[in-house]
Order: structure tokens, then C-alpha cells, then sequence
């Protein structure tokens, strides 16, 4: 069994060999570029601070509050006051849109907290445009956006513990799929080094006994 296996491997050509070694190479690569791939993508999605991004919402909302009340407590509201509203709330449109839109942010869907508040905001804020867009009267204007987010104020606190404890769970799940990966990912490293190690000892092995076999019969001729 032995010499059949030593003919049958003597018998294979350079370009065989070669053409294996290059489809090794091949396999090689797409499965590690896959891999690393994963690796950025999972890397990338770790460091997404969801709860971060939700927190932002709350805390835009607790300074419209805060400034609706300032400008309330002056008695007139001044131009200045009525602008600085208008600015935070445009900021808190903004943040709104960015978890319920934006990419890297879809995952937040899995936090049913967090995807019920998007929905209400998302009401919240085409009811107040609608109902303010041809309202001049500055305390009127603050008096619709404060009783339409005021409701919202316990969602978003449930909300953000929510997605802190998601964030907790889903970072922890992720670390360990990174650290599999990875460990693949030097599996496949040392096993391509040893296949091709052995086919480079092989190829020269087989080279080596090719020039014998040719030294041999040019002394016999």
C-alpha cells in the first residue's frame, strides 16, 4: 500500500500540485476575508452606544422642559426665550429621527420599549408641527409642545433602562461571537500554514527524486 502510494504520488505532475496549492490559496483567503469581515462588522456594531443614543433623547427633552418652564417663570416671554425652544426642540426632532432612521440603529426594533416610543415621538412631533405651524403666539407655541411631550416622559425613562440592560446583554452575546471568530480565524491560520508547508516539502521532495530519477538515467545511458 505504501509503494502504491509512493507511485501515485510520484506520478503527479508540478502543475497538479501547483493547481491544488492555488485552490487552497483560494478557499484560504475567501473564508479569512469573510471572517475579518464579520469581525469589523461586529466590531462596528459594538461600539454603537444604543443606550447612549437613547439617553440623548431624554436628556433633549428634560432641557425643552426645563426651558418652556424658565420662560414661563419670567412672565413675558422674550424672543430670545421663544427661539431657545424652538431650538431644542428642533435638536430633539433630530435625535429622534437619527434612532428611529439611522444606520446602526435598527436593532433598538428588538427593545419593545424603545420601538413603541419611537412610534409615539414620531406622532408627538407631527402633531406639534401641525398644530403650531400657523401659530404665532409665542406662549400658545409652548404651551402645545409642552402638553404634547409631557405624557412621554415616563416612556422614555422605561426606555432607557431598557436599552441599558439590552446594551448589557447584546454586548456580552457579541464579545463571545468575536471571540469564536477569531479563534476560527487562527484555526484556519495555522491549519493553511501546515498544508502549505507540507505541499512546499512535498513539491520539493518530489522535485528532488524527479532530478535523481534523471541523474540516475543519464548515468545509465
Amino acid at each position: 500500500l505504501m509503494g502504491r502510494t509512493r507511485r501515485l504520488l510520484s506520478n503527479i505532475s508540478n502543475g497538479a500540485i501547483s493547481s491544488v496549492l492555488a485552490l487552497f490559496v483560494v478557499i484560504y483567503g475567501v473564508f479569512s476575508t469573510a471572517i475579518v469581515q464579520r469581525l469589523e462588522d461586529d466590531k462596528f456594531a459594538y461600539r454603537e452606544n444604543f443606550a447612549w443614543a437613547v439617553f440623548q433623547i431624554q436628556r433633549q427633552f428634560l432641557e425643552i422642559e426645563r426651558y418652556i418652564e424658565y420662560a414661563r417663570g419670567t412672565g413675558e416671554i422674550s424672543i430670545k426665550e421663544f427661539e431657545q425652544v424652538l431650538l431644542e426642540y428642533e435638536i430633539f426632532v433630530s435625535r429622534t429621527l437619527l434612532v428611529k432612521q439611522g444606520d446602526g440603529f435598527q436593532i433598538l426594533a428588538q427593545v419593545p420599549e424603545v420601538a413603541e416610543l419611537l412610534v409615539t415621538l414620531e406622532d408627538k412631533i407631527a402633531r406639534i408641527d401641525a398644530k403650531i405651524e400657523n401659530e404665532s403666539d409665542a406662549s400658545m407655541v409652548l404651551a402645545i409642545i409642552h402638553a404634547e411631550l409631557e405624557p412621554v416622559d415616563e416612556p422614555l425613562q422605561q426606555a432607557v433602562v431598557r436599552t441599558t440592560n439590552f446594551v448589557s446583554v447584546y454586548n456580552a452575546t457579541n464579545i463571545a461571537s468575536v471571540k469564536t471568530d477569531i479563534q476560527i480565524l487562527s484555526y484556519l491560520f495555522f491549519s493553511g500554514m501546515i498544508v502549505m508547508i507540507g505541499l512546499a516539502i512535498f513539491v520539493i521532495r518530489h522535485r528532488q527524486r524527479a532530478f535523481a530519477a534523471d541523474l540516475d538515467a543519464r548515468r545509465a545511458r
